[in-house]
């Protein structure tokens, strides 16, 4: 028969043994052999158009918070070794959708937003129009390519009073 103790100093060993190895995924991953090296924060706080910004490193990725002067709030999350993935999630107030072209016209006008911020961000304008030519060609959720291993992927998730805009971009 096993004692009560036994069993009890069992248990603790698994859950220290858990709680150990699931704190080892939360440390920082080595990204010195990585292509592209270590995400970093895109955005600055220095912005006069940022209200508030954040940015972390996890394991896997890197998640930056941006709240915008124009209430949009971008959670931008970095993943990827060799192959870069950028989701940007845009939670945007009384957001209505109509259909999808209607989503895309949403994810042009807050990529020519991020565009205008400064010099610096005239990229997202390049990947705003990129992606306005290949409009038509666009279905909710699927990836296109939108230059030579460079993709795109546009979504959206309607909530209450607001919706998330998801613009994912793929870099092979």
């Amino acid at each position: 028969m096993i004692k009560p103790f036994a069993i009890h100093t069992v248990l603790m060993l698994v859950a220290m043994l858990y709680v150990s190895c699931s704190d080892s995924k939360n440390q920082t991953k080595d990204f010195s052999q990585c292509k592209y090296g270590m995400p970093s924060a895109i955005f600055s706080q220095t912005l006069k158009q940022v209200k508030a910004h954040s940015f972390q490193l996890k394991s896997q990725e890197a998640i930056e918070i941006i709240h915008f002067d124009n209430d949009v709030k971008l959670e931008l999350i970095q993943s990827g070794c060799d192959e870069i993935r950028q989701e940007f999630r845009f939670t945007i107030k009384n957001f209505q959708k109509s259909n999808f072209q209607h989503t895309i016209d949403e994810a042009l006008k807050q990529l020519r937003y991020l565009g205008g911020l400064s010099d610096q961000y005239a990229s997202f304008s390049f990947w705003s129009d990129a992606i306005a030519q290949k409009s038509m060609q666009l279905k909710a959720g699927e990836v296109y390519e939108i230059e030579s291993n460079r993709f795109v992927k546009i979504d959206l998730i309607p909530e209450n009073k607001q919706a998330i805009l998801i613009v994912e971009f793929l870099n092979n």
